[in-house]
Parts: C-alpha cells; sequence; structure tokens
C-alpha cells in the first residue's frame, strides 16, 4: 500500500467519528421538534436540523472521496509504497494523526459553541436573552485555536517532525 492509501483509512476514521457526532446531535434535533425547545431555549428547527446534517454530510462526503482527500494532502512525490518507516515518516504520520484527532474535536466544539451562540441571540422561553459569559468566549477562542493547531499539524507535519527529530539527537 502507499503512503495515499493509509491516509485514506485515517480519512475513513475521521468520517466515522463525524457520523457518530452527528447521529448524537439528533438528540437535539428530536427534542426541538418534540417539544419545540431544548434546555429551555427555543431553537429554530432549520438552525437544529443544520447542526445534525452538516456533520453527517460532510462525513458522507469523507467517506466516499478519501482517496481524493489523501491526494490532495499528499503529493504524488511522497506517495510511495509504504514497506519500512524510517522514524521521520513514521513521526509525520503520528503528527498528521494528532492534527486529525484536534481537527474532529475542533469541529465538534464548534458545532457545541454555534449552538451556545444562537442561544445566547434567541433567549430563554420567555425571550429574555442570555448572555455569554466570558468563560464561554474564552472557550470559543480556544476552539478557534484548536482549528488553527489542526491545520498547523496537517500543513506542516513534515518540518514539526523533522525539528522534533532535530531535538532529539
Amino acid at each position: 500500500m502507499k503512503s495515499q492509501h493509509y491516509l485514506a483509512i485515517i480519512v475513513r476514521l475521521f468520517a466515522i467519528a463525524l457520523f457518530v457526532h452527528g447521529l448524537r446531535q439528533c438528540v437535539f434535533v428530536a427534542d426541538v421538534f418534540y417539544d419545540g425547545i431544548a434546555s429551555g431555549i427555543r431553537f429554530p428547527k432549520v438552525f437544529t436540523i443544520a447542526t445534525a446534517l452538516v456533520p453527517m454530510l460532510f462525513s458522507v462526503l469523507l467517506w466516499f472521496f478519501p482517496l481524493t482527500i489523501s491526494k490532495s494532502i499528499v503529493s504524488d512525490e511522497y506517495n510511495h509504497e509504504v514497506k519500512t518507516l524510517n522514524p521521520h515518516s513514521f513521526l509525520t504520520v503520528l503528527i498528521i494523526s494528532l492534527g486529525l484527532y484536534f481537527l474532529f474535536y475542533a469541529i465538534r466544539d464548534s458545532i457545541y459553541w454555534v449552538i451556545v451562540y444562537k442561544a445566547s441571540q434567541i433567549g430563554d422561553i420567555s425571550g429574555v436573552p442570555i448572555g455569554l459569559g466570558n468563560e464561554n468566549k474564552a472557550n470559543m477562542y480556544s476552539t478557534g485555536l484548536e482549528f488553527i493547531l489542526a491545520f498547523g499539524f496537517i500543513a506542516k507535519a513534515k518540518t514539526i517532525g523533522s525539528n522534533l527529530l532535530r531535538f532529539s539527537q
């Protein structure tokens, strides 16, 4: 198998995790459709459907096109048969995997914070706006930092791996 095939397997695992998260969001959708409210807040139905449907649709795209995505990440010059990995290549694969792990949680957290932000705008059942506290704003910023780290790990995995190997010697 080539490098792109291994990355395609990781992309499919990522798709499964995103789909499971979308299924978990269906409980939120069911609450809103059954009661009209969730956690004491009246959410728009289109918004609630989107919080479950967007990750599920994204996961379907990842599931059906993992090789296309892996080809866009690993260029043809680095796509060779993987027999034994040297320490640098192995470390690069681990860093990309770590980036995908962070990306999954960043996407999941961003969905949560979009819901919290929308809830703060809508207010509770009586229509009283719910303010976003400093703690929630800080958590939203940390989710943004998660995205930056995830994309940084994925985009600069080779450079990070080289630097880590240099420090270990």
